[in-house]
């Protein structure tokens, strides 16, 4: 029995639709570039002012930064650059995101300290004593239950 089979990948629309459909996938992709780039471009005018929110809420967390852009200079100069580099085209999101993490090592920064925090001199641990009775019928339990493996009939099948 000789079995013939074709793969046809047509699917059975005429030039102008798939072009037509090509230019509109085109024309939204264009738009969604040049809204992005608009984000891009917006939130470029407004990084001052999430460093200043950074410098305000925890200056450390700059510093810090910059001096990571430092030790990796330090590191590999070449790598340090790219570094430098990627910091540069990504700014406006470098900065949100220092100005975030200022944000939250203020916010939870202080949850922190107040959790670690405490009279540890005066302080214990409560604690329960443990029946040793009810160790030992764990123990019979276990013992129980290694007996039922024993008497197993449905071993000896398999021999």
């Amino acid at each position: 029995m000789n079995n013939h089979r074709s793969y046809s990948f047509d699917t059975g629309r005429s030039f102008t639709e798939k072009l037509i459909g090509g230019l509109i996938f085109f024309i939204f992709l264009l738009v969604l570039f040049y809204v992005g780039f608009q984000i891009y471009k917006f939130l470029f005018y407004i990084t001052p002012l999430f460093i200043l929110i950074a410098l305000i809420l925890k200056p450390s967390v700059v510093w810090d930064h910059i001096k990571g852009i430092g030790r990796s200079f330090k590191i590999n100069p070449l790598g340090g650059l790219f570094y430098l580099a990627m910091q540069l085209i990504g700014l406006p999101f470098v900065t949100a995101g220092l100005a975030f993490k200022a944000w939250a090592y203020r916010k939870f920064g202080q949850v922190s300290e107040k959790i670690y925090r405490g009279d540890e001199e005066q302080s214990y641990t409560p604690y329960e004593e443990v029946d040793l009775e009810n160790i030992t019928i764990k123990k019979e339990r276990v013992a129980k239950k290694e007996s039922l493996k024993e008497a197993n009939q449905y071993d000896d099948l398999f021999v």
